[in-house]
């Protein structure tokens, strides 16, 4: 596999701001040759990087920066749910990521429909089809209410039950 080959790879399944590191590793290259393929396929337009700001406490991703919007150096970073303290953004802070561009994504997914399909369906309408399914499979389980529409009207009603012990509504 090549780095195009992994990089497709990370885009079907999903993936989005992968590292580098990550596509030396599956390739069995160093990370700075990585870093110049992961270059080239930008130029292509495959891929989009980021800059991504990493709080010095906890070492989670706060922010991210396209390549060509500013990164505010030098400037006091205030991260916005408070889980980092305000700490001065240096370079340091700063981890170089990829994503795939939306137009290779689009891309990708029309070239990996299936050749046997007579319709070619959106990756909006498929999802829509796992989540609609997903809504009417959610009714079957068990502690799941399904609301009703019709109410049954007060002389077809059983009578209720109550739920302290030894206590029953009479009809």
């Amino acid at each position: 596999m090549d780095t195009a080959d992994i990089v497709k790879d990370l885009a079907l399944s999903g993936s989005a701001h992968f590292h580098a590191s990550y596509v030396a590793k599956q390739v069995g290259i160093s990370t700075a040759e990585a870093h110049e393929q992961l270059a080239g396929l930008k130029k292509q337009g495959i891929l989009e990087v980021h800059f991504d700001v990493v709080c010095p406490d906890t070492d989670r991703t706060i922010k991210s920066y396209k390549l060509e919007e500013e990164v505010p150096f030098g400037e006091l970073f205030i991260e916005k749910t408070g889980d980092c303290e305000p700490f001065e953004l240096q370079e340091s802070d700063l981890l170089v990521t990829y994503s795939p561009t939306a137009e290779y994504l689009r891309r990708l997914l029309r070239d990996d429909e299936q050749p046997s399909s007579k319709k070619k369906t959106s990756l909006f309408k498929r999802i829509w089809k796992i989540v609609s399914t997903g809504r009417r499979l959610g009714a079957s389980l068990p502690g799941h209410v399904k609301s009703s529409t019709r109410r049954p009207s007060s002389t077809t009603a059983p009578a209720r039950k109550s739920h302290k012990p030894g206590l029953m509504a009479r009809p």
